[in-house]
């Protein structure tokens, strides 16, 4: 696993939480990721 300090639109962050019931920021990062990484790839 890769550690990345990054910048996060707080909003899209709450939304992806509130919509995936992620329960960390990384969970929510981890699983946008692999919707677009399995949509595109």
């Amino acid at each position: 696993m890769t550690i990345a300090r990054i910048d996060l639109d707080d909003d899209v962050l709450e939304r992806v939480m509130a919509a995936s019931q992620a329960k960390t920021n990384s969970d929510a990062v981890n699983l946008s990721l692999c919707k677009v990484g399995h949509q595109h790839g």
